[in-house]
């Protein structure tokens, strides 16, 4: 049965339960459209291994969403966001990176400084700097990578987090003072307050906001909003399928319409 191009489901996908966050954003900006996550939780945290790893993960993932017919693919990881240029090119269905939506917010925002905490691997990419660079030379980024918060969300250690999330802070603080700080992992948004709790008066920006209105944007450019339609949400992993329905319910998203387990090749 064909399936018109507006009525098929955005994907999107993360190592883990962090690109929630991005389905968080979604279904606040685009409620009618019928959203699929996929979360790699059997293999998370992404930012540690090889990049040749993280391309073959992310290849199998893309194979999944592109199999189910997608509209559009929201890359809900920033680690996989900085190796956007490795897959997009050979892909059919648009991808979204939250990198670069990040740094267009940036951009947006006039800053005078801004500083970036994110995992190992995003860190070492300069992505971030070089992105935020062609539209705002010279603009000082200030990066503190965090090793582990990643992986220690997506096993839901939270007693873990205040102390891992001061440790982050102090360290970015050694090497400047900025009044923003990107949170560059979509993990990072579940413990906000945590981060506002360890830098008082610092404003920090959720990416995911900024790549759900691009995909809008995208949409209704290419008259590809769905309408008159309550958007379902399901979601797939291949981790333990309750851990993301409670995280869904502590985002406000819900309770998932279909959830289920499943390991990619």
């Amino acid at each position: 049965m064909n399936v018109k191009r507006s009525d098929r489901p955005i994907g999107v996908l993360d190592s883990g339960v962090g690109g929630l966050t991005v389905v968080q954003s979604l279904k606040e900006l685009l409620p009618e459209e019928d959203l699929l996550y996929f979360g790699d939780s059997a293999n998370c945290p992404y930012g540690n291994r090889t990049k040749e790893n993280i391309l073959e993960l992310m290849n199998n993932i893309l194979d999944f969403m592109e199999e189910r017919q997608v509209k559009a693919i929201a890359v809900a990881c920033n680690t996989l966001s900085t190796l956007y240029d490795e897959y997009a090119p050979a892909r059919h269905t648009p991808i979204f990176s939250i990198v670069q939506a990040a740094a267009n917010d940036v951009a947006r925002r006039n800053l005078k400084e801004v500083g970036l905490v994110c995992t190992e691997f995003t860190a070492n990419s300069g992505l971030y700097e070089k992105l935020i660079d062609e539209q705002c030379p010279g603009l000082p980024v200030y990066t503190a990578s965090n090793h582990n918060l990643a992986s220690t969300l997506d096993q839901g250690r939270f007693a873990e987090v205040p102390d891992n999330v001061r440790a982050n802070m102090q360290r970015l603080f050694a090497k400047g003072h900025p009044d923003y700080v990107i949170l560059g992992c979509t993990h990072y948004p579940i413990v906000k307050d945590e981060f506002e709790k360890a830098a008082p008066g610092v404003t920090f920006l959720n990416p995911a906001h900024a790549q759900a209105e691009d995909i809008k944007n995208w949409l209704a450019e290419n008259g590809l909003l769905r309408q008159d339609h309550r958007g379902s949400l399901e979601v797939v992993t291949s981790g333990e399928p309750h851990f993301y329905r409670e995280m869904c319910l502590r985002l406000g998203i819900g309770e998932p319409d279909l959830l289920e387990q499943k390991s990619l090749p």
